[in-house]
């Protein structure tokens, strides 16, 4: 009993001392800061669309921030800012870098994997302009073939289905169309399998996001 109190205590000290001496950004706020953002950021998972709305409404062409638990999601409505993005240099905004904090990919996948950028140079390879073009069409025909299947809609009346579980396997369908091919891409084997490694990773990520560092493994 002594050990779980001492546990609590030792979260409930990082959190203040993080939400004290953590500085916040300038940036536009969405939402509140109560209890540190905490309210905000559990309001958000099940009416995210509200706050999306709410920011690109009222700083349409800025940039503006939505609390979490781990830290503020920044939010760019403006198009030059995101050209900007789009153009910027891994050395000045990193994608692998947010994936490693967004989904703890060193706890999730590995530590190798998480401090190999060889993954994003192949991504940045296989998702090129020039090849994105030749893949278009073989992903609207994926799409086509993956709703199809994964739906499997009666010709009349409606059915009704598991969003999560329906979607992420039209979505895993998708990539591994841009990703392998045919004909490993409509292997049902495979697509299980892709699913099944794919569910508790953002579980995982989110569970370990309410953790201090120091408590990680």
């Amino acid at each position: 009993m002594e050990v779980y109190i001492v546990i609590v205590l030792t979260i409930v000290l990082w959190v203040v001392l993080r939400a004290t001496t953590s500085p916040r950004s300038e940036v536009p706020l969405v939402g509140s800061w109560m209890l540190f953002g905490y309210v905000t950021a559990t309001k958000a998972m099940f009416v995210s669309k509200r706050y999306l709305e709410q920011g690109y409404q009222k700083y349409k062409d800025r940039t503006f921030q939505i609390p979490g638990f781990q830290d503020s999601t920044f939010y760019v409505s403006s198009t030059k800012l995101i050209t900007e993005i789009r153009k910027a240099p891994d050395s000045v905004l990193s994608f692998w870098a947010e994936l490693d904090v967004a989904q703890a990919a060193r706890y999730t996948l590995s530590p190798s994997t998480a401090d190999d950028p060889s993954h994003i140079a192949l991504l940045h390879k296989a998702l090129s302009s020039s090849r994105v073009d030749k893949l278009l069409p073989e992903i609207f025909d994926e799409m086509e073939y993956a709703f199809d299947k994964v739906l499997a809609l009666p010709e009349t009346g409606a059915k009704t289905v598991k969003f999560y579980n329906t979607f992420l396997e039209i979505i895993v369908r998708i990539n591994n169309r841009m990703l392998v091919g045919l004909p490993l891409c409509r292997d049902d084997g495979y697509t299980k399998f892709t699913c099944k490694f794919m569910e508790p990773i953002s579980i995982t990520a989110f569970l370990l996001s309410l953790w201090p560092d120091f408590l990680k493994p």
